[in-house]
């Protein structure tokens, strides 16, 4: 499989994940463990963007898909040990199979080169004029969160935000984003609400738990404990540094 450059894996490994049209592919390649570990966004974004890529119809998506780089047991930054894994439910494919296929590109590639540059009014701009045209579109209306969150007003980030969910409530990223406003803003019932939301749309995604955790982590230390280490064992290092340092 090329993945930019070209990865000579040892194995491939593809799996039902026990329902409809849903798999989980293993590349093993022991041998690239220390480059995976410095360079795991790239083989991240690489491998889906080949899978994606590959396909030419929205309706040949799976239903989710799981894709792990397993390069034995590997110490993070913390010290824990973990494969590399990132699982995609329906939502998030298709849009980035949007991305990868329809007008939605041109936006997504000019909106991080914009980020990339920090030119967060010029995204702004850019995102009004793309919905202007069309409304009912997420990803402007996410970027232009974004923009507006990097100009100091979290007030309409959280807004644009908002708007991401009534185009598209299954947008996990979404959910995950108001989370970390709203812990940080102290709001904690809609901690509570968008946690949730990531839960029933994938109880699979370890954001949930962590975040669950972390607004119970003073009343309820055990059951936050119990939260932190569900979220580690799905994968989320933020979990495991908070384990680390609350539940000792």
């Amino acid at each position: 499989m090329d993945l930019g450059t070209r990865l000579e894996c040892e194995d491939v490994s593809i799996q039902s994940l026990g329902q409809r049209n849903s798999f989980h592919i293993i590349f093993k390649n022991s041998q690239y463990s220390e480059d995976i570990k410095e360079r795991p966004n790239y083989y991240q974004e690489n491998s889906i963007d080949i899978i994606l890529r590959g396909l030419d119809n929205k309706e040949d998506l799976p239903d989710s898909l799981v894709i792990e780089f397993s390069e034995g047991l590997l110490e993070n930054d913390v010290g824990q040990k973990r494969d590399f894994v990132w699982r995609y439910g329906f939502t998030r494919l298709s849009l980035e199979f949007d991305i990868r296929h329809t007008e939605t590109q041109l936006l997504a590639v000019a909106g991080n080169q914009l980020i990339e540059d920090k030119a967060y009014e010029k995204l702004d701009s850019l995102c009004s004029s793309f919905i202007a045209m069309k409304k009912e579109l997420p990803l402007a209306h996410q970027l232009k969160a974004i923009a507006s969150l990097n100009q100091g007003d979290t007030v309409q980030g959280v807004e644009e935000f908002r708007k991401v969910l009534i185009y598209d409530s299954l947008s996990i990223e979404t959910h995950v984003f108001l989370c970390y406003l709203f812990l940080n803003t102290g709001n904690e019932i809609n901690v509570a609400k968008h946690a949730e939301s990531i839960y029933q749309i994938d109880s699979t995604d370890s954001r949930s738990y962590y975040y669950k955790a972390k607004l119970i982590l003073t009343e309820d230390k055990s059951k936050a404990c119990e939260l932190l280490k569900k979220a580690q064992i799905l994968g989320s290092e933020e979990a495991g540094t908070e384990l680390l340092f609350s539940c000792n």
